[in-house]
């Protein structure tokens, strides 16, 4: 099934799509002889999506059940949207569970698991969220718990605490071992010119590798695309460095009940497909003290969001005059520590990272492949210098990237994609103009 929600829906378009794609389908399915729900209907496809609701709807007319899942549908979308009326996918984890699937159902076209993860024991010291396991499986619609933990703990840092980017990671490496690469074609001669070229000899660990560069999504996986590819499994892609400022630039202002609101749209997969398949060179500064940053458990806050792990370089004030020499000092520190590496970096304009970063690209030229602001507040005086570069949100980020050829076109897909699930207003059609402008 197509994508049939194309950004974060209002409440109504949402329960039309729940109302069109899962309960119009059902109705033939689902109805006894006299035209009234039969609970114990034989179920398929979509129809698992209704499991629960139709275990206490059975004798109900079923014209009238489908107009009453419809309305509860709408009415807990509206219950869960954020302040812009909008249902984002973290507004749509506190759906009720067969929302929730059915939200994921329809844009991803996948049926998860139709009921919570699996309750087989975990390995003995083994921990994780449990919210946070059963986002990854029913995102990545991984059914086998135990193969989930088996690959993280095969793939993680060995202290035995499964955060979200292990078990992403993990989710992503079965997935791809189940990529049938048979619904895939190519040229027999250019995949053979681009294994030598790279010195590859595992033919199809090249090409599960470049589905996910496929951006145009044809299924024909052209010379670029197995290149992209290659590079990956060669390690000939260039390591870059991410140095990222935290508040306003990932972290939006804490919520009224003084919680941490999920990242920015975007910045997380952002920031996933700049590291790439190497971890260590993201690095994280911010003007809070040591205390702040613990009293906040900022560090839980990024592992549980999903973001790179990476070192959290913290401050002494926040006053601008001692902020931003700081933030040169402890910048300076990892391009010194990486003399070879270029960087891409991360900030906002409401303090210092604009004149910060200012200072870094200055003090050391040619070794910042970007530098992205968030705009948060307006600053009319303030120019940019050449390699900066001003932003509203995080797909404008990854059509630049991919512009200047820091990333490819199937990585800025993902970013505009993961944004737009995650709130941020861009349609299908944007993405795909998007990507055309930055010659994709």
């Amino acid at each position: 099934m197509a994508n049939k929600l194309s950004s974060a829906p209002s409440p109504r378009t949402f329960a039309e799509a729940y109302k069109k794609e899962i309960l119009e389908p059902a109705q033939s399915r689902i109805a006894d002889s006299s035209g009234a729900v039969d609970a114990e209907a034989p179920l398929q496809g979509a129809d698992v999506l209704l499991q629960g609701a139709l275990s206490t709807a059975g004798g109900q007319d079923v014209a009238a059940f489908v107009a009453a899942q419809r309305a509860a549908a709408e009415a807990a979308a509206a219950a869960v949207s954020g302040g812009d009326g909008r249902l984002s996918k973290a507004d749509a984890q506190n759906l009720p569970q067969d929302m929730r699937l059915a939200y994921h159902y329809l844009r991803t076209g996948e049926l998860p698991a139709t009921s919570p993860a699996p309750t087989t024991p975990a390995p003995a010291n083994v921990n994780f969220s449990t919210n946070v396991m059963n986002d990854v499986m029913q995102s990545y619609g991984i059914t086998d718990q135990a193969a989930l933990i088996e690959t993280a703990l095969s793939l993680g840092d060995g202290n035995n605490y499964l955060n979200r980017t292990e078990l992403e990671a993990a989710a992503q490496a079965l997935r791809d071992q189940a990529v049938d690469l048979s619904t895939f074609s190519f040229s027999d001669n250019v995949i053979a010119s681009v294994m030598a070229e790279y010195n590859l000899g595992d033919k199809n660990a090249l090409l599960r590798e470049a589905t996910k560069h496929d951006a145009d999504g044809n299924r024909y996986l052209k010379r670029s695309e197995l290149e992209a590819g290659a590079k990956v499994l060669s390690g000939s892609l260039p390591q870059l460095g991410i140095i990222s400022d935290i508040d306003k630039t990932l972290l939006p202002p804490n919520r009224p009940n003084g919680m941490l609101p999920p990242p920015y749209p975007g910045i997380r997969q952002l920031l996933v497909e700049l590291e790439g398949p190497t971890a260590g060179d993201v690095h994280y500064v911010t003007a809070r003290d040591p205390a702040s940053v613990a009293a906040a458990d900022v560090a839980g806050w990024m592992a549980n969001s999903g973001l790179p792990a990476g070192s959290i370089d913290t401050g002494i004030s926040p006053l601008p005059w001692v902020t931003r020499p700081e933030k040169v000092s402890d910048i300076s520190a990892h391009f010194d520590a990486a003399p070879g590496q270029s960087f891409v970096m991360f900030g906002d304009n409401s303090h210092t990272d604009h004149d910060a970063y200012s200072d870094v690209i200055a003090k050391y030229p040619g070794r910042v492949s970007a530098a992205f602001i968030h705009t948060v507040k307006n600053r009319p005086n303030f120019v940019p210098p050449a390699g900066m570069y001003l932003i509203d949100n995080y797909a404008d980020a990854a059509e630049k990237l991919l512009e200047l050829g820091v990333i490819d076109a199937a990585a800025a897909t993902r970013v505009m994609q993961a944004a737009q699930v995650e709130g941020l207003n861009i349609t299908d059609a944007e993405i795909a103009q998007r990507i055309v402008n930055a010659g994709g």
